[in-house]
């Protein structure tokens, strides 16, 4: 069996700068995401751009989604224009909030809960919910 090489100092280094970012980020979310509109928007696209979609859902629970844009398409690839969360403040949310959530649902693999989201909409939103 061959053992091991150890890092490079190059890669070492690459690592501790990846973890002084990742705390930086962190911080900013817990210090300034609900205060700064723009850091939130910046930490959800992060979220979704590192496959980070569990994250994702969590900020837009925690914030309400409060008008924050996708530049990945949340909203679009929902399915249906159709959306609603899983939580119990769902006074707070609007219907993109709720599209958006379904998305990283599904791409999650959680079919159950974006199943749930589509049962739920029309009771979280009944404005939207057309007759024929």
């Amino acid at each position: 069996m061959d053992k091991q090489e150890p890092p490079s100092t190059e890669v070492a280094d690459l690592l501790a700068q990846l973890q002084a970012l990742y705390l930086q980020l962190y911080t900013l979310r817990a210090d300034f995401a609900e205060k700064d509109p723009k850091a939130g928007r910046f930490l959800e696209r992060h979220a979704v751009a590192t496959g980070q979609y569990a994250r994702y859902v969590k900020m837009l629970l925690k914030n309400g989604g409060g008008g924050s844009e996708e530049s990945a398409g949340a909203g679009g690839n929902g399915g249906g224009g159709d959306g609603g969360g899983a939580s119990g403040a769902s006074s707070t949310h609007s219907l993109e909030t709720e599209q958006k959530i379904k998305w990283a649902y599904e791409q999650l693999g959680w079919g159950h809960l974006a199943k749930h989201v589509d049962r739920t909409v029309h009771v979280k939103f009944p404005k939207s919910y057309t007759l024929f």
